[in-house]
């Protein structure tokens, strides 16, 4: 069986039955912990790193650039070793909290096509990610998404038209929770004097230069003092609170150095001139201030990849654990499903179906998302799993072989004229049925190898493309590949 590793000579495709546009169709990987899916993550980047450059591939594409995500501690390391063994170990950039600037709101504010809407509905994503992973999405989701974002909306219009490209999280944190409770608060020369929502109003009102800016700093306006403070108490301090659970990890050091700065140092397009950026935000090590920063900026990544016109380079987006990763599935379902036009090639992988379902809300919608999200993901790499429900998902997906039986019995009835019996009549009963077997069983990934010495290093998985039948006739195939 062939070794699953990058050759010299031939690319990976050769052995793997893909394409250049199959890669940017999506590759995501399955199998249990320890099953071997970051040693088989790391090797396929590798290859997709080099891939651009291989003769067979030339003029196809000029370029690569690399968003690799980070949630175990020593990832990043792993990350920096994969992209420095390619050509392009020249543009790697390792970025750390606090080591660089990334003025997000600004970005966002100032791009071809962005608005405080846009950035709302950034937030408003990032919140359903907190949701989905505390399990707190409830039956009033849609109510209190709605209040959440009017709350983003007003306060980043008040925010823009205030400081301009000074603008910050911080002022768009602080705007809303210093925004009066009740009308009469909204009156007192005391609150007037403190509150930063209200000296962001006024400051607001003398930046504005056009009508649209003017009306929509009215209705801002109004939200903060008229309707958010007929709210009642309880419902605003539920919007209140949702806010901050959104904008509070920004604000939180080293992530609050890297954030809120008036100018960047990093951005997506900036990105996508070339360079292989590693976020050296560990979750396990930041929580969810690390969580919700790399989940922003691969949102970001993703829409301005899409945004491009006549793409001529990949943009590869590496995400291990994907679980802690996702931030809107509805969002992931719809970038899978246009990514391949724009040569968005993305590298994702958990351990089973279940958890990512859990990750994304872990109700039914959930279920839907998660297998809207993998189906729209064509390369499949399916490794050792000891989830039921995993594997007999994937091998329903394969199908079933029908075979026919044939059963022979002998009658052992007197009868009445024995040797007429012989001469015109047959001793034999014939009967056929048919079955079905499934073309993968579900319990052949239990059988599968892990890698690491017990294994002499050599992990086993089943490789799949959608739409594919490989020389085996099967629409997947056994592959085996090596960790040293």
């Amino acid at each position: 069986m062939r070794r699953f590793f990058w050759p010299r000579k031939l690319p990976l495709s050769y052995y793997l039955d893909i394409d250049l546009l199959d890669l940017c169709a999506g590759l995501f990987i399955l199998g249990t912990t320890g099953s071997g899916k970051s040693s088989a993550l790391r090797i396929l980047a590798n290859w997709i790193l080099n891939h651009p450059f291989h003769p067979a591939y030339a003029g196809l594409v000029k370029d690569i650039c690399v968003l690799w995500c980070c949630c175990k501690v020593d990832e990043a390391d792993a990350a920096e070793r994969v992209i420095a063994a390619t050509a392009k170990r020249d543009y790697l950039v390792r970025l750390r909290p606090a080591e660089f600037a990334f003025n997000f709101v600004v970005y966002e504010l100032t791009r071809e096509g962005g608005s405080p809407a846009s950035l709302a509905r950034l937030l408003d994503r990032l919140n359903t990610q907190l949701n989905n992973t505390s399990g707190t999405a409830g039956t009033n989701e849609k109510f209190w998404q709605g209040l959440l974002f009017d709350y983003l909306y007003a306060a980043i219009w008040v925010a823009w038209l205030a400081y301009g490209t000074e603008c910050t999280i911080e002022h768009i944190h602080d705007i809303i929770l210093t925004s009066p409770a009740n009308e009469q608060q909204a009156k007192s020369p005391t609150f007037r004097e403190r509150s930063a929502c209200w000296q962001a109003l006024m400051r607001a009102d003398k930046n504005v230069k056009t009508a649209a800016e003017d009306r929509a700093l009215f209705k801002a306006g109004e939200f903060f003092t008229v309707k958010a403070t007929n709210l009642g108490d309880d419902c605003r301090g539920s919007g209140i609170q949702s806010v901050s659970s959104v904008l509070a990890p920004f604000l939180i050091s080293p992530i609050y150095e890297t954030v809120c700065s008036p100018s960047s140092k990093f951005t997506p397009d900036l990105l996508l001139t070339g360079m292989c950026c590693i976020l050296d935000f560990p979750i396990l090590i930041y929580g969810q201030s690390g969580m919700l920063f790399q989940s922003l900026v691969t949102m970001m990544l993703q829409e301005a990849v899409l945004r491009r016109k006549n793409p001529n380079s990949i943009c590869l987006i590496v995400r291990d654990e994907f679980q802690y990763l996702c931030a809107d599935p509805m969002f992931e379902s719809q970038v899978a499903s246009v990514g391949r036009s724009s040569l968005l090639t993305q590298i994702s992988s958990t351990q089973n179906i279940p958890l990512l379902q859990l990750a994304c809300g872990g109700d039914a919608r959930a279920e839907t998302f998660v297998h809207s999200m993998l189906a729209n993901y064509r390369n499949k790499l399916l490794l050792a799993n000891i989830c039921d429900r995993t594997n007999r998902l994937f091998s329903e997906m394969f199908g079933d072989f029908k075979d026919q039986f044939v059963s022979i019995s002998e009658s052992h009835s007197q009868p009445d004229d024995p040797l007429g019996q012989m001469f015109s009549a047959n001793p034999f009963q014939f009967s056929t049925s048919e079955s079905l077997f499934p073309k993968l069983p579900a319990h052949q990934f239990l059988t599968l190898r892990r890698g690491g010495p017990q294994f002499n290093y050599l992990i086993d998985g089943y490789w799949t493309v959608g739409g594919q039948t490989f020389a085996n006739g099967l629409p997947f195939k056994k592959i085996t590949f090596s960790q040293k």
